[in-house]
């Protein structure tokens, strides 16, 4: 398996990079591909395609938009918990996004991979139901446009569209100058804001009103789709 070959790309609802050789089958019902995905281990699922797929850091960042950077970081064991970079990743290798528990699709998800769970222990002897603890609340995907994993300057331009904002106002907004948020925003993906930066924009995020927060995702939404068309 190799994405360095040229060809056409159709491998399921999100496969839509040109000049890339689309994902065999085989990829997505590999045991260990699929246990990981139903858990968001996406550093298993990097290391897969790296060591029996022979994808490159860069291919694998070209596959699914996620700087090459980033990749690294993944691969050595960063947790990926953002909503739209887990969108992303299963946008570029056409993973359905029930795999990853992302909104069912019926007509593309197809039948759910059969992973077999572990026995479940046996459960000890207690107190009458009625004073038991109850079980701890499920894990679940953060919604969209809550958290981002890394800001770059295609992230933070659509930030500031959500919030209707100059490039003036938003940057007084963040504490910066106005050059500095040009400066992020021209260098689209690959420009990362320092960490100071990386956390004011997380409070921006956290704080969007619910309209700021659905123009956020709407337009994260058409980026996705423009960047892979």
């Amino acid at each position: 398996m190799s994405g360095e070959r040229p060809g056409p790309v159709d491998n399921g609802p999100g496969m839509l990079l040109a000049g890339l050789t689309p994902l065999p089958d085989e990829f997505l019902t590999d045991p260990a591909v699929a246990a990981a995905l139903l858990v968001h281990d996406i550093a298993t699922v990097f290391r897969h395609l790296r060591d029996y797929g022979g994808l490159t850091q860069r291919t694998i960042a070209a596959y699914t938009g996620v700087p090459q950077s980033e990749v690294c970081k993944i691969i050595a064991g960063r947790a990926v918990t953002s909503y739209p970079v887990l969108e992303c990743i299963a946008l570029g290798l056409g993973i359905p996004r029930g795999r990853l528990g992302l909104a069912w699709d019926t007509s593309t998800a197809g039948t759910p991979p059969q992973v077999q769970a572990p026995p479940r222990p046996r459960k000890p002897e207690g107190p009458p139901a009625d004073h038991r603890v109850p079980p701890p609340a499920d894990h679940r995907v953060p919604p969209p446009g809550t958290h981002v994993m890394l800001w770059t300057g295609k992230l933070t331009r659509i930030l500031r569209l959500a919030k209707r904002m100059g490039v003036k106002e938003f940057a007084a907004h963040i504490g910066v100058s106005a050059r500095m948020v040009s400066k992020w925003e021209a260098g689209g993906g690959t420009c990362e804001p320092r960490w100071a930066n990386q956390e004011a924009l997380d409070t921006i995020l956290a704080r969007l009103r619910p309209d700021e927060r659905a123009r956020f995702n709407g337009i994260m939404r058409e980026t996705m789709a423009r960047d892979h068309a």
